[in-house]
């Protein structure tokens, strides 16, 4: 199985293993979001052998299935939740019996996840297909979806190879938490403009 997720700024698909996952802003979190708007602890994702749970962990503006707010709610391959400004998408080996469509709060978000859908194993070692259509009319979204993936994997390759990049990158996240900007900046790009000042400031 497999859980993609869709921020304002990211989109990454990650394994999903036995056990739960806690999903919010905090970097305590097990998958820490870049999205103002969720709680520091948003929601959680179970997998139980092949059930799949998420649960809202009491979160200030709520999480959502199939357009209505939930407590806890079963998913099933093809599942969208929506949560703060960000989706997940659900994806598992034997591809059925599959969501239904309904109106989204952030459609663009799942747009983008629908393209990036990666190939998964079952216990057989069979490659599944693309579980959806790319020629539909989203389907532009994934080269810009490829160009994300690129310049994340590029900062990866820096970040172990290049020990001045490194250093930078390290003492902007020191500042940016040390000024608590995560739970002091509600707007993104305000984030965003304080985070390059930081790095002006530093800059040697």
């Amino acid at each position: 199985m497999k859980l993609g997720i869709s921020t304002p700024t990211d989109l990454r698909w990650i394994d999903l293993d036995q056990g739960t996952l806690i999903l919010g802003r905090s970097g305590s979190c097990s998958v820490s979001l870049s999205d103002p708007v969720l709680s520091r602890q948003h929601c959680a994702i179970t997998r139980d052998v092949n059930r799949v749970t998420c649960s809202d962990l009491g979160s200030s503006n709520g999480t959502y299935h199939r357009g209505e707010l939930i407590e806890r709610v079963d998913l099933q391959h093809g599942s969208i939740v929506e949560f703060g400004e960000s989706a997940l998408l659900l994806i598992t080996e034997n591809g059925e019996p599959g969501e239904e469509e309904t109106s989204f709060r952030f459609p663009e978000r799942v747009t983008a996840l629908r393209a990036s859908i990666p190939a998964i194993e079952d216990d057989s070692g069979r490659t599944t297909a693309n579980l959806f259509d790319l020629g539909s009319p989203g389907a532009h979204l994934l080269d810009e979806v490829l160009v994300d993936h690129v310049i994340s994997e590029m900062l990866k390759m820096l970040t172990h190879t290049d020990e001045q990049f490194r250093s930078r990158l390290t003492s902007t996240i020191d500042r940016a938490l040390s000024e608590n900007l995560l739970n002091t900046t509600t707007d993104l790009n305000q984030l965003r403009s304080r985070i390059r000042e930081i790095l002006e400031e530093d800059r040697p």
